[in-house]
């Protein structure tokens, strides 16, 4: 194989930062650890590439201490490189390192280094740029050698590095992509696919990377689409390829509907109920729905069932349901009750209700049904009582009122009292002396019927008023009997009064004199009446 001989440039490429991939070490040096010594200090074997190829290696370098002389405390050692030989056609570059400066750490001439010695690596790397030749073949060599610039003190000396490739025909490279891929849509319009796509080049190191469109994590639409993929080799040999993203859509779209509801009725029909129902679908978004009632329909009363369906663009169906609840849980209102009542009856027993059923008004109910108890043309007790009205709608509330009744009673009975001697006259009356003790013989009717039982009493009040005086009677002979004793009256005008159970039946007058003198009845005399 033939090889060329060059010298090193004076200008190199910028350095790069350290990345080893050789090191060369120094021993044997004059003063301290050099940074080359005679001979090739290590050899890389750089791989296949193909003609002409341009290839860069990074190289770093390492001052190592030594115990034959020193690098001073402070220096800069600057590597470039010196020259070499390549292969016909071939070439090579490199850019400069340096080391340094050395710390104040590194011994002081004549002192022994340390076990392992002291090292110090340069700064930053080389990079070696190596043209391939044209030639096909392996082992192509590039024997290339560094020196040592600026303060080299203690250093010296030369470091080889040779680097071995094998030049190859370039081959295209080999696509590696997916299979088919088949995916559920995520999102608005399809669903971001992401994917691996890759090659291999026989000779390209890294392999080459090759571009797909559309590219991995682009949104994909819903049905099949092609993603065509290609890559070039560094020796412009390209190679293409394509595989299939299909995005389907089996989801169905998903329905919000409003939760049940339950609402009082506003009217005999029902109520006006309102609501919003939507559907989304994760592929084509918000999309219609149709239900079997729309919003703003008046419900009855009852529970009815919204049935509700949506279907996307992929045919995708769902459906779902939610109920409606009117309810009748208002009352009525009574209109037109009866004021309070205040009767009068001579009936013990009470007196008849006479009154007008009262209305009532429903939300629902046109025509609630209303009571009252008691009921017209019933009895009402004497005293107060209550009648209650209620009204009662279909739905079964009721509300009620009532009104007040009282009873007075009211005795009518004709009750009359006939008078026995000395009692006589027409009205009824007597003259007689204080003093005297008078019979009294009366008998006492009510309403005709002759009442033998009882209590019964006269009472003698003076005409011009004053504290009575009761003589009681009693039942005897067919008559009631007593004992008027005059003595506690004094001479003057009285009124004589029969009552039984409290009820006046018939009156005499009666004259008292200052002296005792018999009793003189008045002529024509008859029965008395007292009403009540």
């Amino acid at each position: 194989m033939r090889t060329r001989t060059f010298r090193g440039a004076a200008v190199l490429a910028v350095v790069v930062l350290l990345a080893s991939a050789a090191i060369a070490f120094a021993d044997n040096v004059p003063a301290d650890a050099s940074l080359s010594v005679a001979g090739n200090q290590g050899s890389l074997y750089i791989g296949k590439h193909t003609p002409g190829e341009v290839v860069d290696v990074n190289v770093a370098f390492r001052l190592t201490c030594s115990t034959t002389g020193r690098a001073l405390v402070g220096s800069i050692v600057n590597v470039t490189l010196a020259g070499g030989t390549v292969p016909l056609d071939g070439a090579a570059t490199a850019t400069p390192a340096t080391i340094g400066p050395v710390p104040s750490s590194w011994p002081a001439v004549g002192a022994p280094c340390s076990s392992p010695p002291q090292t110090l690596t340069s700064n930053g790397t080389t990079v070696v740029t190596l043209t391939m030749p044209t030639t096909i073949g392996n082992g192509h060599l590039w024997s290339l050698m560094w020196a040592k610039t600026g303060d080299t003190s203690g250093v010296a000396g030369l470091t080889f590095l040779t680097f071995t490739a094998d030049v190859v025909p370039n081959t295209p490279p080999t696509l590696s992509l997916p299979g088919a891929i088949t995916v559920e849509g995520s999102e608005m319009d399809g669903a971001s696919v992401s994917y691996n796509a890759g090659a291999i080049d026989a000779e390209d190191n890294p392999d080459p990377t090759p571009a797909c469109s559309p590219a991995s994590g682009s949104l994909f639409h819903v049905g099949s689409t092609t993603v065509n993929c290609s890559v070039t080799d560094r020796g412009g040999l390209t190679a293409t390829g394509s595989f299939r993203v299909t995005v389907t859509d089996t989801t169905a779209p998903v329905l919000d509907l409003p939760a049940n509801m339950t609402e009082e009725a506003t009217g005999p029909d029902g109520k006006t109920i309102g609501f919003d129902p939507s559907a989304n679908d994760v592929v084509d978004g918000p999309i219609a729905i149709s239900c079997n009632h729309g919003s703003g329909d008046t419900f009855p009363l009852g529970t009815t069932t919204v049935g509700c369906s949506a279907t996307d663009a992929a045919g995708n169906s769902a459906s779902g349901s939610f109920t409606v609840t009117i309810t009748d849980t208002t009352a009525p209102s009574l209109t037109g009750m009866p004021a309070s009542q205040a009767l009068t009856t001579p009936n013990s027993a009470g007196a008849p209700l006479a009154y007008t059923l009262p209305g009532a008004l429903d939300t629902v109910d046109p025509s609630p049904d209303v009571s009252c108890a008691p009921a017209p043309g019933a009895m009402a007790p004497v005293g107060d009582s209550t009648v209650t009205c209620t009204a009662k709608d279909d739905a079964g509330n009721s509300a009620s009122g009532t009104f007040l009744v009282s009873v007075a009673y009211i005795n009518t009975v004709q009750y009359s009292a006939t008078w026995g001697e000395p009692v006589g006259g027409a009205p009824a009356g007597l003259v007689a002396n204080q003093g005297r003790t008078i019979p009294l013989k009366v008998a006492i009717s009510a309403n005709g019927v002759e009442q033998t039982a009882g209590t019964a009493v006269v009472r003698v009040v003076s005409c011009g008023g004053g504290d009575p005086l009761a003589v009681p009677l009693a039942w005897s002979s067919g008559r009631w009997n007593g004992h008027l004793d005059t003595t506690p009256l004094r001479p003057g005008c009285y009124v004589a009064t029969a009552a039984i159970d409290g009820n006046d039946a018939g009156s005499f007058s009666l004259d008292l004199h200052g002296a005792e003198t018999a009793a003189k009845p008045v002529t024509a005399a008859g029965p008395t009446t007292s009403k009540k």
